[in-house]
């Protein structure tokens, strides 16, 4: 029974990790900085969208390799781009910027 009892216990916590984890996953504050980048594109006032992507990351844990300062800067020259209204310009730092934080949030540590 103590058995039983134990695996249970192993199987929930198991479980409850794995859900939080899911949800929130190693870094949520790069996650949500990730999420306002793709929402700037199409953002009416990119900027705003822009500026909390960046607050997100400052207040990311880690570095990541160096992904994490290499996407900052790109979001800060996409906040100059949109504040000149180059929206081309602008959806191109996102993407590259993107690129690196995700590069930074699977591989990095």
């Amino acid at each position: 029974m103590k058995k039983l009892l134990s695996l249970v216990a192993f199987f929930g916590l198991v479980a409850f990790h794995s859900a939080a984890f899911a949800e929130d996953g190693p870094e949520p504050k790069m996650r949500a900085a990730i999420d306002l980048l793709r929402e700037a594109k199409t953002s009416s006032t990119p900027v705003d969208v822009l500026q909390a992507a960046q607050r997100e990351l400052r207040h990311a844990a880690k570095n990541k390799k160096g992904w994490k300062a290499k996407g900052m800067g790109e979001v800060d020259q996409a906040i100059a781009e949109a504040k000149v209204g180059d929206h081309e310009k602008m959806v191109q730092k996102i993407d590259h910027a993107i690129s690196d934080l995700w590069t930074g949030y699977t591989k990095g540590h």
